[in-house]
C-alpha cells in the first residue's frame, strides 16, 4: 500500500498566523489525502472553543480503524495565544503537557489558530515549540504575493503577463480569498489556455477603493478633470467615506513627491522601490505621473491635502467640499 502524506506527519503540528486562507488550504490538502470512504473513521475536525483538550487526547489515543494515522484537525487553539475564547473552556493543560511527552503515533493532531503571535510566556507554548512541528502563515506581500497569484493562474491553465498580474493585485487587493475567487472568475471567462488581458480584467474585476483613488490621482496628473469628477461621483454613489478617500490621496501624493525628488537625484524606479519598500510597478507609475508636476506643486498639493484632512477633523469644513476643493486647485494650477 502506498504510504500516505498523513502517515509522514508529526504526531503534533501547530499552524498559526494571520493568513487564514493559506492555513485552510494546507489543512484541506491533508484532508484530501484521506480517501472518501475512510474519512468517517480517519478524519476528525474539532473546535477547541467547544472541545476540551482531554477529549483531543482521547481521540488521539484511539487507533485507526483502517491502520495508519488518523488526522485530527483542532481549530481555534486560542489557549496558545493571548486571545480570549468566545466560550469559557477549562482546558486541562497539565494533561496536555503530559501527552506531549509521549504523543500517540496512531494520530496526527494539527492545531490551528488565526493569530499573528503565540503567547510565549506560557509553558504549554514553550513545550509545543519544542515538541510540535510549528508553521507560521504570514500575510503575503510584494514579490511573494505576485508569485502566488502567478502560480494561481498557471494552476488554472490560463496565461497572464507579469504586468497584468501586478495591476490585478492593485485592483483586487491582498486578500488571498478574494484574489483566488477573482482568478477563478477570469480563468472561467477566458477558458483553458486562454489569455487574461488588461481589457478583460477591467471588464470583469470590480475596483477596490485604493485602486479607484490611484486612478483618480492618475487622472489628476493627466489633467483629465471630467474623468476625475466621474470617479469621485462614483465613489460617493458607492457611499465611500470621503475622509478615507482623502487619506489614500495623501498617501499617493506623498509617493509622487518622494519619487519626484528621488528621480531628480538620478535614482531609478527599482532602486526607489527597494528604498521605499514597495513593488517597482506602482513606483514606476508614480515616477511617470510625477512628471506632470513640479516638486513645489507636489509639495503644495500634499500640504493642501494634509491641511484639508486636519480641517475636516476639526470641523472647519465639510468633508465632501474639502476633497473637491483639492481637485479644483490642482486643475487650476495644471490648466
Amino acid at each position: 500500500m502506498t504510504k500516505r502524506v498523513i502517515d509522514n506527519l508529526p504526531a503534533v503540528s501547530l499552524y498559526y498566523g494571520v493568513e487564514s486562507f493559506l492555513m485552510e488550504e494546507a489543512c484541506n490538502q491533508l484532508r484530501d489525502n484521506i480517501p472518501m470512504d475512510q474519512r468517517d473513521w480517519n478524519l476528525l475536525v474539532l473546535d477547541i472553543e467547544d472541545t476540551p483538550l482531554e477529549q483531543v487526547i482521547q481521540e488521539a489515543e484511539t487507533p485507526s480503524f483502517f491502520g495508519g494515522k488518523r488526522l485530527i484537525l483542532a481549530k481555534n487553539a486560542n489557549f496558545l495565544t493571548t486571545a480570549k475564547s468566545k466560550k469559557e473552556q477549562n482546558h486541562n493543560i497539565d494533561a496536555w503537557m503530559e501527552y506531549l511527552k509521549h504523543p500517540s503515533e496512531s494520530s496526527a493532531i494539527v492545531f490551528t489558530v488565526n493569530n499573528d503571535k503565540l503567547d510565549k510566556r506560557k509553558k504549554v507554548v514553550k513545550q509545543m515549540e519544542k515538541i510540535a512541528s510549528v508553521t507560521k502563515f504570514d500575510a503575503l506581500k510584494g514579490q511573494a504575493l505576485l508569485k502566488w497569484v502567478t502560480e494561481r493562474f498557471r494552476a488554472l491553465q490560463v496565461k497572464v503577463s507579469r504586468d497584468v498580474c501586478i495591476v490585478f493585485i492593485q485592483v483586487v487587493g491582498n486578500d488571498l480569498r478574494l484574489l483566488d475567487k477573482e482568478c477563478q472568475k477570469l480563468a472561467l471567462y477566458v477558458g483553458v489556455k486562454g489569455v487574461v488581458t488588461m481589457e478583460i480584467m477591467d471588464q470583469l474585476i470590480p475596483r477596490t477603493l485604493e485602486s479607484n483613488v490611484f486612478q483618480l490621482t492618475q487622472k489628476l496628473a493627466e489633467n483629465k478633470i471630467a474623468e476625475v469628477w466621474q470617479i469621485w461621483e462614483d465613489l460617493l454613489t458607492q457611499k465611500e467615506e470621503p475622509v478615507r478617500v482623502l487619506a489614500l490621496m495623501i498617501r499617493q501624493f506623498r509617493l509622487l513627491y518622494q519619487t519626484k525628488i528621488l528621480s531628480q537625484r538620478g535614482m531609478g524606479a527599482s532602486e526607489m522601490a527597494k528604498m521605499l519598500g514597495m513593488h517597482p510597478y506602482p513606483v514606476k507609475l508614480a515616477v511617470t505621473n510625477a512628471g506632470a508636476f513640479s516638486v513645489d506643486q507636489l509639495k503644495k498639493y500634499l500640504s493642501l491635502a494634509v491641511a484639508a484632512d486636519q480641517d475636516i477633523k476639526s470641523g472647519k469644513i465639510e468633508k465632501v467640499m474639502a476633497v473637491e476643493q483639492i481637485f479644483l486647485e490642482i486643475h487650476r494650477k495644471s490648466a
